[in-house]
C-alpha cells in the first residue's frame, strides 16, 4: 500500500516480487515520468505504457484511486506528468490485460486527500482481500491404510492450480525432519513456489516422526538432541505398531514409496520431473532414498542433512548411483545440530566423483532458518533438470 510516490513504489515491489506481494492499494499513485533510469526511461509512466501491456499477467490484485484535482491535472498527456491521465491509463491497461482491479475517481478532492482515505480505505482493504484463501488452506490432509501394520498413516498433498489431468505435471516429495510430520515442509514459501511452478507437492509421514526413511540410523526419536531441559519428548506422530528400530526404518521407507505410488496413480505425473527434497532427518533421507532409487528422481535437494545420526558417511556410502542425478545441498555455517564440517565433507566427495551438484552455505544460518532461505534456490535448481 502507498500514496503518491509510495504507491508507485508499492506497485514496483509487487511487480518485481509477486511471490511476496500480490495486493496493492494506491492513493494518487505517481505513475508519471519521474525517477527515470535505463530500465524505466519514462519512470513509473512505463508501467501503463510498456511494462504491463508487454508482459504476461502477474498474480496481482490492484486497487487504484485518483482525485479530480490531483497533480498535473492541466498538463497534456505528452508531458507524462499528469497524475489523472496516468491513473486512467493504468485502469485501462489493467482492464485490457484482465487484471482484477478497482478504480476509484473522487470528485472535489486533491492529491492524497485525507477525506478520501477516511471514506474509502475500509472498502479498499475489503476488496483486495476478497475471496482470499491462504495456500496453507489448500493443503489436503489425507491418510491411507498401511497394510503391513493395519494402521492409517497420514500424508499431505498440495496441488498447484496449474496442474492439469491433460498434461504431465511435476512432483516433489518432501521429507520432514526428526520430530516433524507430513506438514512440516508445507510452509507458505514452499507452497508459493509450488503454486507458481505448477507442482504437486507431497509430504509423507515416513511411518512416524523418527523413521529415518530407511537409512541405518543409530536411533529413533523425536529430536536430534532430545527434548529441551530434560523434558519428556512427545510420542512420535504417525504409526505406533512397530517399535523395533530396524523395522521402523524399513516401514518408514516403504511408507514414502507407497505414497509416491498412490500419487502417480491419481495424478498425471511427469516421470521425468519427479523430485525429492528433505530437511535434517529428511535431508539425510533424501540422500539415502535419492541414491537407492536414483532412477526415480530428476534431482534431489537436502537441507541441513543429518547424515551422521542417519548412519551415512560419504567415505562408506557410495554416491555412484546418483552420478546422473543432480543434487543441491543447503547448509548453515552456524548450525548447532548438523555441523557444517560434516556437510562440507559430502561436498568434497561429490566434487571428487564429479557429480552434478550445487552447494549453498548460508552465513550465520542455523538448523531451521535455512529451510526458508534455501527454498527459492531449490525450486530454481529443480526447474533446470529433467530425468534423462
Amino acid at each position: 500500500m502507498g500514496e503518491s510516490s509510495g504507491a508507485a513504489c508499492a506497485l514496483t515491489m509487487a511487480w518485481l516480487h509477486p511471490n511476496l506481494y500480490r495486493r496493492v492499494i494506491s492513493y494518487s499513485g505517481t505513475f508519471v515520468a519521474l525517477q527515470r533510469n535505463a530500465t524505466a526511461p519514462n519512470g513509473a509512466w512505463d508501467f501503463h505504457q510498456t511494462f504491463i501491456p508487454n508482459s504476461e499477467r502477474h498474480p496481482l490484485r490492484i486497487w487504484l484511486h485518483i482525485s479530480e484535482n490531483d497533480l498535473g491535472k492541466d498538463t497534456p498527456a505528452e508531458g507524462m506528468r499528469n497524475w489523472i491521465i496516468a491513473n486512467q491509463r493504468m485502469a485501462n491497461v489493467l482492464k485490457t490485460k484482465g487484471y482484477p482491479y478497482q478504480f476509484v475517481f473522487s470528485e472535489a478532492s486533491g492529491h492524497v486527500d485525507r477525506r478520501v482515505k477516511l471514506q474509502t480505505m475500509p472498502e479498499a482493504f475489503e476488496w483486495v482481500w476478497k475471496d482470499y484463501k491462504p495456500l496453507t488452506a489448500r493443503v489436503q490432509q489425507r491418510s491411507y491404510l498401511f497394510t503391513d501394520t493395519n494402521e492409517q498413516l497420514p500424508y499431505a498433498v498440495f496441488v498447484s492450480s496449474k496442474v492439469s489431468k491433460d498434461r504431465k505435471n511435476p512432483l516433489i516429495i518432501a521429507l520432514h525432519g526428526l520430530g516433524g510430520n507430513q506438514n512440516t515442509l508445507m510452509r507458505p514459501g514452499t507452497l508459493e513456489r509450488a503454486e507458481e511452478g505448477g507442482y504437486i507437492l507431497v509430504g509423507p509421514m515416513g511411518y512416524n516422526s523418527g523413521g529415518w526413511y530407511g537409512a541405518p540410523a543409530r536411533f529413533t526419536g523425536t529430536g536430534l538432541r532430545g527434548a529441551p531441559n530434560g523434558a519428556t519428548p512427545p510420542p512420535p506422530a504417525g504409526g505406533t505398531a512397530v517399535t523395533d528400530p530396524a523395522k521402523i526404518h524399513e516401514v518408514s521407507e516403504k511408507d514414502v514409496l507407497n505414497v509416491l505410488d498412490m500419487i502417480r496413480k491419481e495424478f498425471n505425473v511427469d516421470e521425468r520431473r519427479t523430485y525429492l527434497m528433505g530437511h535434517s532427518m529428511g535431508g539425510a533421507g533424501a540422500i539415502y532414498l535419492g541414491t537407492k532409487y536414483a532412477s526415480t528422481w530428476a534431482a534431489v535437494a537436502a537441507i541441513a542433512p543429518a547424515t551422521a545420526p542417519a548412519g551415512l558417511n560419504p567415505d562408506s556410502f557410495s554416491l555412484q548411483p546418483v552420478r546422473n542425478v543432480p543434487m543441491i545441498i543447503v547448509q548453515g555455517d552456524a548450525d548447532p545440530l548438523v555441523p557444517v564440517a560434516g556437510t562440507r565433507h559430502w561436498i568434497d566427495k561429490m566434487k571428487e566423483l564429479n557429480l552434478t551438484h550445487q552447494y549453498i552455505e548460508v552465513p550465520g544460518g542455523d538448523h531451521g532458518s535455512v529451510i526458508n532461505t534455501g527454498i527459492p534456490d531449490i525450486f530454481a535448481f529443480f526447474a533446470k533438470y529433467k530425468r534423462q
